[in-house]
């Protein structure tokens, strides 16, 4: 509401100074400081707004004002400030869409490294766990000393590192899933 108070504000005190002046003088050029200030907003919209003010209160400006030159001089200048202040417009709505882009990335990339913080909080566990399993099969061989319960505490082992790879895998999945369903929810600009 204040951007376009401002904006609005500006935009008015240009128009009045441009009429006070006749056709051939260029103060209609100052309409792209109100167009560069949409800058701040974060809408794309009110760069679109400024700029379509801006318009407007040139062309009146080009109806009510003395003409100084000749008039195919007056028009041409006019097509050049409309030209202007949209070339501004277009270049500021750019801006803000790569701002929106980078922002964007800024917040995946964020994600992506709690996921692997996550991750990595879940390798020392998995890490722990497979030697505690070797421990606890290294002193059950030592006190049997049979082959067969070696392979068979082999085989818990390697099921056990299986279901902890499992839970890793679920667990990068659900961040994944995380990770698109906020993309469904940002707007494309």
């Amino acid at each position: 509401m204040a951007f376009a108070l401002l904006s609005g504000l500006l935009a008015v005190g240009i128009f009045l100074v441009d009429l006070q002046f006749p056709r051939g003088v260029a103060i209609g050029l100052l309409y792209i400081t109100v167009v560069l200030i949409s800058l701040k907003s974060p809408h794309f919209e009110d760069t679109v707004y400024s700029a379509l003010l801006c318009s407007f209160l040139s062309v009146i400006d080009y109806i009510y004002s003395e003409p100084a030159v000749p008039a195919s001089i007056s028009l041409t200048n006019r097509i050049l400030y409309l030209g202007t202040i949209w070339t501004t417009a277009g270049i500021c709505i750019l801006r803000k869409q790569s701002e929106f882009e980078r922002q964007k990335l800024q917040e995946q990339m964020m994600e992506e490294r709690e996921k692997e913080k996550r991750l990595s909080m879940m390798t020392p566990l998995t890490n722990f766990m497979s030697s505690l399993l070797r421990l606890g099969i290294e002193a059950k061989v030592a006190q049997e000393g049979q082959a067969s319960n070696v392979e068979k505490m082999l085989e818990n082992i390697n099921s056990a590192i299986q279901h902890a790879n499992q839970l890793s895998s679920q667990i990068n999945a659900t961040g994944n899933k995380t990770l698109e369903s906020d993309e469904q929810k940002v707007p494309q600009g």
